[in-house]
């Protein structure tokens, strides 16, 4: 019962910690993907390591670095997928992680969602940049 209210009591604070990492029209669904991470324990961990790992892209360190972040968080494969999906959805350098992380080839279908997603996070830096988000 400790651990869970723990996690509930930290559900904002991973919230907010994620709103500082992300563009803001993925405020919502960053608090969605957050909150229902409380039903399964382990997802706030995939939470917390999906934001280091978004931490580390943010302040400009190599796909590389943030690859040696992921091995070295010992995740199953399926922590492992959640976490580099987080990363993927919410992170401004998401899909070039992605791609860096990817073991095996990638599909078409795979190839095209990670170039709209690229697009998608170049338009919105575009927009910031200009100031247009105003």
């Amino acid at each position: 019962m400790e651990r869970i209210n723990k996690v509930v009591y930290n559900i904002p604070s991973l919230i907010e910690r994620g709103q500082e990492l992300i563009y803001p029209e993925k405020y919502n669904e960053w608090e969605k993907c957050v909150k229902k991470s409380i039903l399964d324990l382990h997802h706030v961990e995939e939470i917390s390591a999906a934001l280091d790992i978004m931490d580390v892209l943010d302040k400009g360190a190599s796909m590389e670095e943030a690859k040696v972040i992921l091995n070295s968080q010992g995740h199953d494969d399926i922590s492992e997928y959640m976490v580099r999906n987080i990363v993927f959805l919410f992170s401004n350098r998401g899909p070039e992680f992605w791609e860096e992380t990817t073991i095996g080839e990638m599909t078409i279908d795979e190839k095209q969602i990670i170039e709209s997603q690229k697009y998608q996070n170049i338009q919105l830096a575009q927009m910031y940049k200009s100031g247009k988000h105003i």
